[in-house]
């Protein structure tokens, strides 16, 4: 492709991704679901178990469990339930009575995701570390195991997508639409990208408690990612690449990955989709780093307890600038901020209804993330809005799980009047995407298990 080409092409990228950030129309939501087959499970595909993970994994198969975990498996919690109560007083003051108390456990995943459709799925790229084959493998979070889909090296095939080092261990995020764009359509893009952001800032956390370097790479070249997973016809897309240890230089495959065009829904917006995909690496647009909580494991657990529920006295504004730090600290690299705002704010609190039930008095403030994604994408290319996208995404679960460790709860939301918001608050036009209330939680989640 000459130069020329090039830009014309960059341009018109950069016009559909603008095109689709102006479009602010709520998702309708609908209750028809896409099922579509996949090959984890099939006859004939190789499986290996992972260790349970613990709290002080030795080796790196251990290690590795533990990431995997952390990123996408499941978690099982205890919650108390209450049944016939006989007094309720808003005012939080004594006087609670019930009748029964019973003790409920349930497995659920330690992020956030729209719809509580989880979407994204983790993959690992193994050189032949002892213990994990060499291949790439799929992640089984049922099971917690890997399902093993190739044999070959993956580090060739990597450093021609990266454009750099390569690390023996990689993880790859990959979406499946179809899970989220039955009921969300158009807007499902989004959707995709803050959950990956949302996993992506879990394998982080976990990374750093293990003491492993890791580095998020976004500007990777889809195709060759894609191929070496030999993703195919499956409706599924690497949006995240996650280098593992320490890097070192391979040298690139010679042969260019075949070129793929995704099998993608009804609805979704498969010219966005083609926009923001790269042919070949692109600069890195990095965000800051993630701020650790006090206890990554018990702020996990808690970051699943939903806001609201009993009636407890909201914290002050200032309690809550330590979350609102953390947002701003990812986002900062790239040109945001994070916005605290009260809750009664009529420039917020009436633009954000769709939840009223949970907005109850625990109610404490609301986070409102800011990142003027035009101006990131006019300067760098459409392949920013992924970027952009992903670290709004990360940013929200960093401020959670600093807000989880300080007993408060969060749940995202992005089912509000994004112009009304940005209009209200001087913010630039499509610099929102999701927004954060906060408050008290109302329940504890017991230890991590994985169950096998």
């Amino acid at each position: 492709m000459s130069t020329a080409d090039h830009t014309i092409e960059t341009d018109a990228g950069r016009e559909t991704v603008s095109a689709y950030l102006a479009d602010r129309e709520l998702p309708q939501v609908s209750g028809a679901y896409q099922l579509y087959p996949t090959r984890a499970g099939r006859p004939g595909i190789a499986e290996h178990p992972l260790p349970r993970p613990s709290r002080h994994p030795d080796g790196p198969v251990d290690r590795i469990s533990r990431m995997l975990a952390t990123g996408n498996g499941l978690a099982r919690h205890r919650f108390l339930t209450v049944s016939g109560a006989r007094a309720f007083l808003p005012t939080g003051a004594p006087g609670w009575g019930f009748d029964e108390q019973h003790v409920m456990t349930t497995l659920l995943r330690l992020v956030a995701s729209g719809g509580a459709a989880y979407p994204v799925d983790l993959w690992l790229l193994s050189a032949g570390t002892p213990g994990l084959p060499t291949g790439a493998h799929r992640y089984n979070p049922v099971h917690h195991a890997l399902t093993q889909i190739t044999d070959e090296d993956p580090r060739p095939r990597l450093a021609r997508a990266l454009g750099g080092p390569v690390s023996d261990l990689t993880i790859v995020l990959t979406t499946r639409l179809e899970r989220t764009t039955g009921r969300y359509g158009k807007f499902a893009h989004r959707l995709h990208l803050l959950d990956t952001g949302h996993t992506l800032t879990q394998l982080l956390v976990a990374g750093k408690t293990l003491d492993w370097e890791c580095t998020p790479r976004l500007s990777f070249v889809d195709d060759e990612i894609e191929h070496l997973m030999e993703l195919g016809d499956e409706t599924e897309i690497a949006f995240a690449v996650l280098s593992v240890g320490p890097t070192h230089d391979v040298t690139p495959a010679s042969d260019p990955a075949p070129s793929r065009v995704p099998t993608v829904p009804d609805r979704y917006p498969q010219e966005v989709l083609g926009a923001v995909r790269r042919s070949e690496p692109g600069e890195e647009l990095n965000f800051g780093e993630i701020t650790l909580p006090g206890d990554p494991v018990r702020a996990m657990l808690r970051r699943r307890s939903p806001v609201g529920g009993f009636v407890a006295p909201a914290p002050t504004m200032e309690a809550l600038e330590p979350v609102a730090a953390a947002v701003d600290a990812v986002l900062a690299p790239l040109g945001g901020h994070c916005m605290l705002v009260p809750p009664k704010d009529p420039r917020v609190a009436t633009k954000i209804g769709a939840p009223g039930h949970r907005l109850n008095l625990s109610l404490a403030g609301v986070l409102v993330p800011v990142l003027d994604l035009p101006a990131l994408v006019e300067k760098h290319g459409p392949g920013a809005f992924r970027a952009g996208a992903v670290a709004i995404g990360a940013s929200l679960q960093a401020g959670a799980l600093i807000a989880a460790d300080r007993g408060l709860g969060t749940f995202p939301l992005c089912a509000y009047d994004g112009p009304g918001i940005e209009q209200s608050l001087g913010l630039p036009e499509a610099s929102t995407m999701c927004v954060a209330p906060i408050g008290v939680a109302a329940h504890v989640g017991a230890g991590l298990e994985v169950p096998l």
